[in-house]
């Protein structure tokens, strides 16, 4: 089996959320694999209909907690320790 591509599901608070739920719908390649929050893609999956393949999620939880669309402390440690 080739070696995985990973992506991070980026800022948490932002539009990277829903993109990695967009793209995991139709995966492009079967060694995809997201590192991100699975609670918190699981919560943006269930608000826009979309499916969420945590097969394909390494879990990262959130520091804190964070609103989507606001800057955040929490967020920003999250997406850095996602690299």
């Amino acid at each position: 089996m080739p070696n995985p591509l990973v992506i991070t599901q980026g800022d948490p608070a932002g539009i990277g959320p829903e993109l990695v739920l967009k793209i995991l719908a139709n995966p492009p390649c079967p060694n995809l694999r997201v590192i991100g929050c699975g609670n918190h893609l699981s919560q943006i999956a269930s608000q826009l209909e979309l499916p969420f393949l945590d097969q394909y999620l390494i879990d990262l939880p959130l520091p804190g907690s964070i609103k989507i669309g606001e800057i955040s402390a929490a967020a920003g440690e999250h997406s850095f320790a996602c690299l």
